[in-house]
């Protein structure tokens, strides 16, 4: 086992799926120390990217099956420096290519860009829930799990995949609802067979000699399974769970009751809530304050807060303990936001807040996979709607 690898960290492709599944419209905004990519999303599905130029080879080839000349090429690739979104649009005009050959330059181009995303070593995501100007021309309309099954099956570099797979005495098992979630994912047979593989005994190695797989095409069916939080690490030795545990399931329930809260609250303090919000986060304290800190809802959705928490908790805490206490940071602040409501507007819009989130936790499926702690949170919002009702 590569002991600097973090197999089990978030995956960026589940903050994506995220969006897609609350289906959100906006800008998704992926960026690391050198590159910024961005996703552009209409009811969560993908309709633009930009980050990645793959235009000036397009223009190449272009020019030399129409026979432009060095002038005219040139005027092209000005175009495409200075006004990106316009490129399409002239080439159309000029007939010098088809609709469908452009709109099929567009679909490459985003999922060279989402590649770009899936290989940054420490990628961060903000969604902004901002109105999506993209010219008509350059409009896709890419389902996003679609979108990402194409773009892994279409991505060759090992690296990618082998920074997730620890070794082949890699030991996975199936992710809690891993059959329902499989049934609306349309997997290739292939991808199927190492599926059924999984089954928290055999190690990556195994099932690798016993079926005579190619290591590499076996890699990157695990990383896509990976990506649609199919299978989950066990191990990468001896069938014991590893000390790094991906929590965003956890981050993600809580993010979502707290913007119940925010919603309430702004309703009747506006922007108000932001300075509530802080004097919360600073009346916790010790591990809770540290996991956290900087928390803003107010603004931008944030799809990769999951992330950064998840990586404060890298190494210092084992699955169980860690997940009891992140559980229990967010129901301390969530707890500090109730009295504050309280006190600032009055019983019954607590209750009102409480029992939607309680709602929510019932009806949405997405919560269901995760029947243990869906238990405690329901307990403890259960006990703060008896403590504010007495």
């Amino acid at each position: 086992m590569n002991s600097g690898l973090h197999p089990n960290r978030v995956l960026l492709s589940r903050e994506l799926l995220k969006l897609y599944y609350d289906g959100l419209s906006g800008e998704a905004v992926v960026r690391d120390k050198l590159r910024t990519i961005r996703i552009y999303l209409d009811e969560g599905n993908v309709v633009y990217a930009e980050g990645v130029d793959g235009g000036k080879q397009f223009l190449r080839d272009v020019a030399a099956k129409k026979g432009l000349d060095s002038r005219e090429l040139k005027q092209l690739e000005q175009i495409r420096e200075k006004d990106p979104q316009s490129l399409g649009k002239t080439l159309l005009e000029r007939k010098l290519i088809s609709e469908t050959v452009w709109k099929k330059f567009v679909e490459i181009k985003v999922k060279y860009a989402l590649a770009a995303a899936f290989n940054m070593d420490h990628a961060d995501l903000k969604f902004h829930d901002v109105d999506v100007s993209i010219p008509p021309h350059n409009l896709i309309n890419y389902n996003m799990i679609q979108l990402l099954l194409d773009t892994i099956r279409w991505m060759e570099d090992p690296r990618t995949f082998e920074r997730h797979i620890p070794g082949d005495d890699a030991v996975f098992t199936l992710s809690e609802g891993a059959n329902e979630l499989q049934a609306i994912i349309p997997l290739n047979p292939f991808e199927l067979t190492i599926f059924s593989m999984i089954d928290g005994q055999k190690s990556v190695g195994e099932f690798i000699k016993s079926k005579g797989l190619a290591r590499e095409d076996v890699y990157k069916s695990l990383y896509l399974l990976l990506c649609f939080d199919l299978i989950t690490l066990i191990s990468a030795r001896g069938g014991k769970v590893g000390s790094e545990v991906d929590y965003t399931q956890i981050v993600n329930v809580y993010l979502d009751l707290l913007r119940i809260l925010e919603t309430n609250f702004r309703k009747e303090v506006g922007k108000r809530f932001e300075s509530i919000l802080d004097k919360c986060l600073n009346e916790l304290t010790g591990q809770s304050k540290e996991l956290l800190r900087s928390l803003d809802l107010s603004k931008d959705y944030q799809a990769g807060i999951a992330t950064q928490i998840s990586r404060r908790f890298a190494g210092k805490e084992k699955a169980v303990e860690g997940r009891l206490v992140l559980c229990s940071s967010f129901n301390k602040l969530l707890f500090l936001l109730i009295m504050r409501m309280q006190k600032l507007l009055g019983k019954p819009l607590v209750e009102r807040s409480l029992k939607g989130m309680m709602s929510i936790l019932q009806d949405v499926e997405r919560y269901r996979r995760e029947p243990e702690i869906m238990d405690y949170v329901r307990g403890n919002l259960r006990d703060y709607f008896q403590q504010i009702s007495a």
